[in-house]
């Protein structure tokens, strides 16, 4: 998240450097300096496109993994719940279900940020406004992106942690269930 606020920070700050060309001194100058900026700044802010393309990447994989461990204790846990613990087993699936839902949600903000159409210099081609209107419109792309990002990642690292917590309850329900019924044969025995 810190890596996110400097990304931010960094393309104001080349924003603002681009309106303080006019302390170069000849025209000729301001203006090539102008062009060098620009491309600079272009290219950063592609670059922040190129990241949050690879990390809402990496985010869709992380989903599947734990959409699949989601499906694998539904199949194994609940059946065992159910003979321990009967009462226990709607809460168990609808926690599970809050869990999909968490994942599903930040799968479909992944794909927002992956599956995005941006015509590369569509307001130079259109005539409108120039680059200043392009570098604008990318940098709030690049925010919304990045808005994007953060949700999904949060509904990922939630929907984790409810699994792990499943995962835990689960053992230990298993486990408590095994030493009662450990207790009762033994104590039955003697």
């Amino acid at each position: 998240m810190a890596e996110a606020r400097n990304e931010e920070h960094e393309v104001k700050g080349l924003i603002d450097i681009l309106k303080n060309v006019a302390d170069v001194p000849s025209y000729k100058g301001r203006v090539a300096r102008k062009k060098e900026l620009n491309k600079n700044v272009l290219d950063r802010l592609y670059g922040f496109l190129n990241v949050l393309d690879g990390k809402a990447n990496g985010l869709l994989a992380l989903n599947g993994i734990l959409l699949a461990a989601l499906v694998v204790l539904l199949s194994s846990e609940v059946k065992s719940i159910r003979r321990i613990f009967p009462v226990g087993e709607s809460f168990f699936v609808s926690i599970m279900i809050f869990a999909f839902l968490g994942l599903l949600v930040s799968l479909l903000r992944c794909l927002q940020i992956v599956n995005i159409k941006w015509k590369f210099l569509q307001y130079m081609r259109e005539g409108k406004t120039g680059i200043d209107e392009e570098l604008r419109t990318l940098a709030q792309e690049v925010d919304r992106r990045t808005d994007i990002y953060k949700q999904a990642w949060h509904l990922t690292r939630a929907s984790g942690w409810v699994i792990l917590g499943l995962v835990v309850f689960s053992q230990a329900i298993g486990v408590v269930y095994y030493c009662l019924e450990w207790v009762i044969l033994r104590s039955a025995g003697s």
